[in-house]
């Protein structure tokens, strides 16, 4: 495929943000750090104007690459994107104990562990996402590292029949 600068352009390439102080003229900086943070960037007094200048800096960059026969670097979606399953993860010693704790009093490893939880809190999520779906007016927001549904009182009834549903059908004995 001969990709022509058209095409480079309608790429959902990342944009760094950085509002400026006003002790140093205010406004915004704009960069594309895929295309190189240093030489695709602008700054304008609104971001408005630091966009639009920032597609003309982009574009001017990208015809140069592109006559210089140079690969350009292309923004990866999500499904190409690469989780070799590892993290490095720092915490407090105070964390490290309990969970080292926790971990021995469950018989499992701290890693076990921490994908375990990791996983029940994405999981309890997921669950509360799908119950908002059912109950159209439920709304899930993030409050203090937990995830809560809050239900319009006209839904609880409703709610209170999903559950019950939920806990007749074939999973009989789970928790809702």
């Amino acid at each position: 495929m001969n990709k022509t600068l058209d095409y480079y352009m309608s790429l959902p390439y990342e944009i760094k943000v950085m509002e400026l102080p006003e002790d140093d003229g205010g406004g915004v900086f704009l960069s594309i750090p895929l295309l190189g943070e240093a030489s695709v960037n602008a700054h304008g007094n609104t971001y408005a104007k630091a966009r639009a200048h920032l597609e003309e800096v982009k574009r001017d960059i990208l015809q140069i690459l592109l006559e210089a026969h140079v690969d350009i670097p292309e923004p990866k979606t999500d499904s190409e994107k690469e989780f070799s399953g590892k993290i490095l993860l720092r915490m407090s010693k105070f964390l490290h104990a309990g969970l080292s704790a926790m971990a021995e009093e469950e018989g499992v490893s701290i890693n076990t562990l921490i994908t375990n939880l990791l996983n029940f809190a994405l999981g309890g999520k997921a669950a509360l996402t799908e119950a908002a779906n059912v109950l159209k007016g439920a709304e899930v927001t993030h409050v203090h590292q937990h995830f809560v549904a809050k239900i319009p009182l006209e839904d609880t009834e409703k709610m209170k029949e999903t559950v019950a549903e939920f806990q007749n059908d074939s999973y009989e004995g789970a928790c809702a």
